[in-house]
C-alpha cells in the first residue's frame, strides 16, 4: 500500500482536484446591515479522505486561511469554515432531486 502525505497532497492540488464543491450560507447576523457566513463543503473520494482524514482539521484551517485571504475584500459576507466529508453514494447523484415538487413527474415535465 503507499502511503501519502496528506498535506502535500493538498499542496499539489490533488485534493481540491477530486472535491465536489459547494458553498453554503451557514449564519446571519444583523450586525452592519447584515452579515452573512458561509461554509465551503468539499466531498472528496473516501480513498482520498481515507489518506487525509489523520490530519483533517489541519487541512481543513489550511484550505480556510488561504480563502480568507482570497476573499478579504468582500464586505458583509465571510467564508468562515472549510468542511471536508467523503462522498457517498447518496451524495454522487446526478439529476434531479426527489424533492416533492419533482416526485412522481418525468424529468421534462
Amino acid at each position: 500500500m503507499v502511503e501519502y502525505d496528506p498535506v502535500s497532497i493538498l499542496n499539489r492540488g490533488e485534493l481540491l482536484e477530486s472535491a465536489s464543491a459547494r458553498i453554503e450560507e451557514t449564519n446571519y447576523d444583523n450586525w452592519n446591515g447584515g452579515t452573512y457566513t458561509y461554509t465551503l463543503m468539499l466531498d472528496i473520494p473516501v480513498a482520498v479522505f481515507a489518506t487525509i482524514e489523520p490530519k483533517l482539521p489541519e487541512i481543513e484551517r489550511s484550505i480556510s486561511s488561504k480563502l480568507s485571504i482570497i476573499c478579504r475584500g468582500l464586505s458583509n459576507e465571510y467564508l468562515d469554515s472549510v468542511t471536508i466529508t467523503p462522498l457517498t453514494s447518496k451524495s454522487a447523484s446526478v439529476g434531479l432531486s426527489a424533492t416533492s415538487e419533482h416526485r412522481g413527474k418525468a424529468p421534462l415535465d
